[in-house]
């Protein structure tokens, strides 16, 4: 049998008699449970200890280093079906692990456990399974055995693939997307649209959910490749939520419907289904994306501990935690749902699993206000560790139908009441974009996830409720990136006809050189920042003197309808005055 290299590196001496902690059975822990919790009563999930290097051959548990297993093997086998928890190849997942260690300190106290350490047993019954469950925790080397804990999507109750306008016409519902306006009521998203990188250009972003109807009329960007691994069908009963997500984000900029916020970005989309798991979903997205993309995970799991809809984040399981730190160790950005429990998440109830002082996996927790009010939305978890907050209500969006839905015509379906904390963690997966995206292209960096998730104080609106202060872009791009520098255009949409403005600053006496282009990229020329008006298809503008160190460019454009849809990009170099030529940032303008 072919083992992949790497072994070495998870085999070594086992403690005996070393168990990690158990969640078990809500009523084990908390006494009678008032609803049943979300579980399937049939598996179990088991955590290994990475230094025996299990794995499954033949459907037998072995050891990759020969270690001693003791009663794991005929343990595992009265299950009717086992294997790994996570179904991506072993290769990859010791890649991502072994990259994910060597990124972070020898004593890092939230080092992630090997996620090839996981498996995944089906028991014939429920006797089966609760016997089971309970030998292997008094077994050696088992670090964890629960049942199988299930995802959900929560949409909060609303009433019930042609990149082309599909007949009936759809209007323009963009100017209802009101998280768009500056702060306090906003996130100031239109102030920042102008500068490259402000609509998620060069972005990767990647969404961890259920199913998506990737036929909407508004995303028309969005096809089979964008799935990492299996495409889900579209006909998952959540599949208006995941659309409703993915608008926020990626929804065209057409005229009709509504823009999404980082329209610009590549979006990627992974189904749970089709790795087997959150944790599976998550490290799928891991394996393929690079330092400085967004994940954002939507999941939420049902405890029932001491009600109903008793909602928890992901990483409140140690396997999903394991994977988001092995994420953000890699430098991507998780931005992870708060959930809809109306939980503290303080409670001693959950054992410090989300005080950082006890762990963090580094992942942007996300609570939701109600709507504009800067307040808890009453059914939002809360609590120190909600990092930021974002409208959790009102949200214009793909999916559901309350705001246009001709013919009962999903692929034509429109909300306007879009809710919940996913709503909120979509909203500030954008801002996260964003800042990556014109940090990247504009002081050519790339931002570590503990840097954006402290930036995203800066400025930011207070809130009542313990979900986060909502962030404003406009004070984190200046105060943290120094933007804008030189270039700030009046609105970066026009329509042929109408009339544009730029303001330039620079030193007093200096000379601003105003090219165009209708291509971006990205061209050293040792100065203080890239060029990114393509030279090869450059149009000079104006020459402006910054006789006090400010000038102003207007100009109207051709009152011509071919240019519709067209967007172009301008940049000034700045000469003279006793300095170094320099190059302002860019900004860019669609024409609608």
């Amino acid at each position: 049998m072919f083992w992949s290299a790497g072994v070495a590196m998870f085999c070594g001496s086992l403690a005996v008699g070393q168990h990690g902690s158990q969640i078990g059975d809500p009523a084990d822990v908390f006494g009678p449970v008032r609803a049943a919790p979300a579980l399937d009563p049939l598996q179990l999930e088991v955590k290994l200890d990475d230094r025996l290097a299990g794995a499954i051959d033949a459907g037998r548990l072995v050891s990759r280093c020969d270690a001693d297993l003791g009663d794991l093997p005929v343990l595992f086998a009265e299950a009717v079906d086992l294997r790994p928890t996570i179904l991506l190849p072993r290769a990859v997942l010791d890649d991502l692990y072994a990259r994910a260690l060597a990124s972070l300190s020898e004593g890092d106290p939230w080092r992630p456990g090997h996620p090839a350490s996981w498996f995944r047993l089906t028991c014939a019954d429920v006797a089966a399974a609760r016997s089971l469950r309970d030998r292997l925790r008094a077994t050696d080397g088992v670090e964890e055995c629960d049942f199988v804990y299930l995802p959900f999507v929560q949409s909060v109750p609303v009433a019930a693939h042609d990149p082309d306008d599909l007949p009936p016409p759809t209007a323009d519902f963009d100017p209802m997307q009101r998280c768009r306006l500056p702060a306090p009521v906003g996130l100031g998203f239109d102030a920042v649209r102008g500068l490259v990188g402000g609509q998620g250009e060069g972005m990767r972003v990647f969404q961890s959910e259920v199913d998506w109807v990737i036929d909407h009329e508004d995303l028309g960007a969005i096809t089979t490749a964008s799935f990492v691994g299996a495409p889900s069908d579209g006909q998952n009963p959540a599949s208006d939520h995941g659309t409703g997500v993915l608008g926020i984000l990626a929804a065209g900029d057409n005229g009709f419907g509504v823009t999404g916020l980082v329209h610009r970005a590549e979006l990627r989309i992974s189904s749970w289904n089709s790795h087997g798991s959150v944790a599976g979903s998550i490290l799928a997205c891991a394996g393929e994306a690079e330092s400085g993309d967004v994940l954002l995970l939507i999941s939420a799991f049902d405890l029932a501990m001491t009600k109903p809809r008793d909602f928890v984040p992901a990483e409140y399981f140690r396997i999903n935690f394991d994977a988001v730190r092995i994420a953000t160790s890699l430098g991507i950005t998780v931005v992870e749902a708060a959930t809809n429990g109306d939980n503290d998440l303080d409670d001693p109830r959950f054992g410090g699993l989300f005080d950082r002082s006890v762990r963090d996996s580094g992942a942007i927790l996300v609570g939701a206000s109600d709507g504009e009010l800067p307040v808890r939305a009453d059914f939002s978890n809360y609590g120190s560790r909600c990092d930021i907050s974002a409208w959790g209500d009102q949200l214009i969006a793909l999916g559901f139908g309350t705001l246009f839905y001709p013919g009962n015509d999903r692929l034509q379906a429109y909300t306007e009441r879009f809710a919940g904390t996913s709503a909120a963690s979509s909203v500030i997966a954008a801002v996260v974009t964003i800042m990556q995206g014109v940090s990247r292209r504009q002081n050519g960096r790339t931002l570590s996830p503990a840097e954006l998730r402290t930036m995203l104080h800066t400025g930011a609106t207070q809130t009542a409720g313990a979900i986060g202060l909502r962030p404003d872009l406009v004070p984190i791009l200046e105060r943290e990136l120094g933007l804008p520098d030189g270039l700030e255009i009046d609105s970066w949409q026009a329509a042929p006809g109408e009339s544009i403005g730029l303001d330039l600053t620079g030193a007093p006496g200096s000379a601003a050189g105003l090219v165009l282009s209708n291509a971006l990229v990205s061209i050293d020329l040792g100065l203080n920042r890239d060029l990114h008006v393509d030279p090869g298809f450059l149009i000079h503008l104006d020459t402006l003197g910054l006789v006090d160190g400010t000038a102003r460019y207007t100009s109207t454009l051709p009152n011509d309808p071919s240019i519709s849809g067209a967007t172009v990009f301008l940049q000034a170099v700045l000469l003279g005055a006793g300095q170094a030529a320099r190059l302002t940032n860019s900004v860019s303008l669609h024409v609608r």
